[in-house]
């Protein structure tokens, strides 16, 4: 090692000092070449000899705090204190050298190994020279950063936890995540596909910023982040607040002013903006099909992020009933007639401030309904709901009177040969009459007053004999004639 030396002693041998770094194999043909051969150590005169020919030309010393202080993807920075400005560097790796001059200036000396391979271990040695001769070097192990991991993203979230994932870089590589000022240790993932990681714990509608960083051997990647948000929570309250039968509004809470939603129904969605001030949201869902059962599914939206989704079923209302008539009355009851709607469709009559249930009626045709125990002579509203699972129709009313009870004391008063004078008693001030007799009828306006009420019927000559007769009996005088309340 060093420059060529010859020094000469009293011994039979000659030793020479080479100071030039050679390979064995090189080092046997400089000194075949220029000498006789490499030098053979055989007792310990030789040794003593070849101690004082390499006392003059002492070793550099080695460089202190000799450490790697960055390292990147591609490259890492290697530091150590510099000897002295008259001592320079060589530092070997991967089978090359690369020299690097005396340092200006005081302070650590730093060198950048560039265009090296991510997530590999190297060994770096470092010699100081002096005048060509070198120290017995250190050695150094450092490894790049390893590559970021590809494919970072959230694949799942909901109202509390977010699960992330991205792809593994190889089976030597773990994680590092960070977020919300702490950081957790993922291990190196075993077999093949994608890394996934759940974070719980977290707050429902809230972002995220999660940096993910590929770590080998305790050296971690430059990091890649990606923004996240948890799912918000579901709206309360959502409910059916009313319904017709082509629409139905629907009602929920708002969650807050960042939260809007999406209201899913029939395969289709609606968009709901996020609410502005306070107070429950109405939506109207129209051109609805009448008698018809709805799923409502409504989610709450927080950057494009939907809640788990709450869900309710609602109808709209069913058609109103045609045909709704009386059919029948009589003094104490009304049988009320209308066309049904389906098999699924039940009724509810309103009158008198009563309320009642009709089934669903079987097999085809009308249905028919008597309302019993009525007062005779008097008028009813009648309001009839078509039902549907407890949703009522708009209602159809009709207004029916009973029959009037009959005229009493209704007899013969005064007859003559042309006349007969009937009487009978007021019902009340409402009720006019109809008289039939022979075949006609005669209308008989609501009497003014008290007391009986008179008509006289006259007769042709014809007529006046058959009068007499039936007078005379007693009998048909009563019966040819017949009185209606009306």
């Amino acid at each position: 090692m060093g420059a060529l030396v010859s020094i000469a002693f009293g011994q039979t041998r000659q030793y020479y000092f080479v100071s030039t770094p050679q390979t064995w194999t090189n080092a046997q043909s400089v000194c075949r070449r220029d000498y006789t051969d490499l030098a053979t150590i055989e007792n310990m005169a030789d040794v003593d000899a070849v101690l004082r020919t390499t006392s003059n030309y002492p070793a550099p010393e080695n460089a202190e705090a000799f450490r790697s202080s960055a390292q990147d993807e591609t490259s890492i920075t290697l530091q150590w204190n510099k000897v002295n400005n008259n001592t320079s560097f060589v530092l070997q790796f991967n089978g090359t050298e690369t020299n690097i001059s005396e340092p200006d200036g005081d302070g650590p000396v730093n060198h950048t190994v560039s265009s090296l391979t991510a997530g590999t271990r190297y060994t770096f040695t470092l010699f100081s020279v002096f005048e060509n001769v070198r120290s017995s070097g250190v050695s150094i192990a450092a490894v790049t950063a390893p590559e970021n991991a590809e494919g970072f993203r959230a694949s799942k979230q909901d109202e509390t936890s977010i699960t992330l994932q991205w792809n593994k870089v190889n089976n030597n590589i773990s994680f590092v995540l960070q977020f919300n000022g702490t950081e957790t240790n993922i291990s190196a993932p075993d077999g093949d596909g994608p890394v996934n990681y759940t974070v719980s714990s977290l707050t429902a509608g809230t972002r995220y910023t999660f940096t993910l960083f590929s770590v080998f051997e305790n050296v971690k990647s430059s990091g890649v982040q990606l923004p996240a948000v948890t799912a918000p929570q579901n709206a309360e309250g959502f409910r059916s607040l009313r319904q017709d039968e082509t629409s139905i509004t629907l009602q929920w809470d708002p969650v807050n002013n960042n939260v809007s939603f999406i209201l899913q129904y029939n395969g289709t969605e609606l968009n709901v903006a996020a609410p502005t001030g306070n107070g429950p949201l109405a939506l109207t869902v129209p051109s609805l099909t009448a008698g018809s059962r709805y799923t409502f599914t409504l989610f709450s939206v927080f950057e494009n992020i939907r809640s788990s989704g709450v869900s309710i079923a609602a109808v709209t209302a069913p058609e109103n009933a045609e045909g709704f008539r009386a059919s029948k009355q009589d003094e104490t009851s009304i049988t009320l007639q209308w066309n049904k709607v389906n098999n699924n469709t039940s009724f509810v009559l309103q009158f008198n401030g009563t309320e009642t249930n009709i089934s669903e009626p079987d097999g085809d045709g009308p249905v028919a309904h008597t309302v019993l125990y009525l007062t005779a002579g008097t008028k009813y509203t009648f309001i009839l709901y078509h039902v549907f699972m407890n949703v009522r129709s708009s209602a159809v009313n009709i207004t029916v009177a009973t029959a009037p009870e009959n005229a009493k004391g209704f007899r013969p008063s005064a007859q003559d040969e042309t006349s007969i004078t009937l009487q009978w008693n007021k019902v009340n001030n409402n009720t006019s009459f109809v008289l039939q007799f022979n075949g006609t009828e005669t209308f008989i306006s609501s009497p003014d007053g008290d007391g009986p009420l008179l008509k006289m019927l006259k007769a042709s000559r014809h007529q006046n004999k058959m009068r007499r007769a039936s007078l005379c009996s007693g009998i048909k005088s009563t019966t040819t004639s017949a009185l209606f309340s009306s």
